[in-house]
């Protein structure tokens, strides 16, 4: 029973012992003596400082919300349970997480060239930092920092090879402010500097 009076229920959703969601029912009302239930909400109300002339509206929605019986509130509860387990055994759930990397890797993909953060991502697709960041690093075998890496990198290598960029601006175009760090992140991933990587290309190149 939430604090006004009116009752409702929650199924809290775990996968791996981590909270994903929850099915939630309500807010009803009890189905006997409304017009108590109503004089206690309503001194709820003006203890909160609700203005009594906005007592009727209330009052009307009050009647409008379904009335059920404790008997029927606990069935239906029964009901919530075996759906969450439904979602859960049927990988609803996991199809949904597959879903939100998805989107996750589509967002960096199109949007790798700004400035990115794990919190900022997580909040586009609807999830924790934590629980994002497990889903992304499970499905794709990449952290979310490698992957933004490697999208940089790869974009940064399609650079040194197509244009005459300089080194830095390269590196400001891939989203590094810092073309030293640039460099270090590119030899990481590619095996050899910058510069190497443009030279070794043209040389390839040449003797093409």
């Amino acid at each position: 029973m939430c604090h006004i009076g009116l009752w409702e229920a929650v199924v809290p959703l775990f996968i791996r012992n981590k909270p994903v969601g929850c099915l939630m029912l309500g807010q009803v009302r009890r189905n006997e003596d409304s017009d108590s239930q109503w004089e206690h909400i309503k001194g709820r109300l003006l203890e909160y400082g609700t203005s009594p002339d906005s007592l009727d509206s209330i009052k009307a929605a009050f009647f409008e919300i379904q009335p059920l019986s404790r008997q029927k509130l606990e069935a239906a509860v029964k009901m919530l349970e075996l759906i969450a387990f439904y979602a859960i055994d049927s990988e609803i759930i996991r199809l949904f997480d597959m879903e939100a990397v998805e989107k996750a890797r589509h967002y960096m993909e199109a949007n790798f060239r700004k400035r990115l953060s794990t919190g900022k991502i997580a909040g586009i697709v609807g999830l924790s930092i934590s629980h994002f960041s497990y889903l992304f690093h499970k499905e794709t075998g990449l952290t979310i920092t490698r992957y933004l890496e490697k999208l940089r990198v790869d974009f940064a290598k399609s650079q040194l090879l197509s244009t005459s960029l300089s080194i830095k601006e390269i590196a400001a175009d891939a989203g590094y402010g810092d073309q030293n760090y640039f460099s270090r992140v590119f030899k990481k991933l590619a095996g050899c500097s910058p510069a190497n990587y443009r030279q070794e290309a043209g040389n390839i190149k040449k003797l093409c």
